[in-house]
């Protein structure tokens, strides 16, 4: 499987595009300061088989299912379905990358939603949901195990929270005054340590 490269496109943090830091020090091939994707990823080799929207693997009787979910965290990113044992292997979606061992966060770190439309999470969020599994697993340094009954619900929340002010005839200014987080029970500290400690310096907006 190739790995991801969107969330480096999207990403304004200095790890990724600063001058001289850890990330584009060593991947800059042109001497321009950034390391782009395609300089980032130029040694992986590229995949002689691909999928667009799903595909069926068999290996050894086991059924595994490679799913799009579509453009979230990065806009080419892979679940994986291990059908018998009802497992479910994400990365960086649906949880923050910077949360472990919760599902209720908010999308992403790398810039307003990675890029991507809200739409497009959404229709992520509800692709996975319409998956068979009982347990999702996230990768390393991410999630630990989640079991199927604690995945909320979170997805249309700004987007139902947006259009109702919109509905009231707030502006957009107005609306990025005011918290729309608040009734939330249990979500994930966006500004947790482990994101004011990441190497790229990501912060997210202070009043969320």
């Amino acid at each position: 499987m190739c790995p991801s490269s969107s969330n480096l496109a999207g990403c304004a943090c200095r790890y990724c595009t600063a001058p001289g830091g850890a990330a584009v020090s060593s991947k800059d091939r042109n001497g321009d300061g950034r390391a782009s994707p395609e300089e980032f990823f130029a040694d992986t080799p590229r995949p002689d088989i691909v999928y667009a929207s799903r595909m069926t693997l068999r290996f050894g009787g086991k059924t595994i299912d490679l799913v799009f979910p579509g453009k979230n965290h990065a806009n080419d990113g892979t679940a994986v379905l291990f059908r018998d044992e009802r497992v479910l292997f994400t990365v960086d979606f649906p949880a923050d990358a910077l949360v472990q061992g919760s599902m209720r966060s908010l999308p992403s770190a790398c810039g307003p939603f990675d890029g991507h439309s809200m739409d497009e999470w959404i229709k992520s969020y509800r692709t996975l949901e319409s998956l068979d599994f009982d347990i999702s697993v996230g990768g390393p340094r991410h999630r630990a195990l989640t079991k199927r009954d604690n995945e909320p619900p979170v997805h249309g929340y700004l987007k139902r929270r947006v259009e109702g002010a919109m509905s009231r005839g707030m502006t957009l200014e107005q609306m990025k005054k005011t918290p729309m987080l608040k009734t939330i029970s249990g979500l994930a500290p966006l500004r947790t340590a482990a994101r004011m400690e990441h190497p790229g310096g990501v912060r997210e907006p202070e009043d969320l």
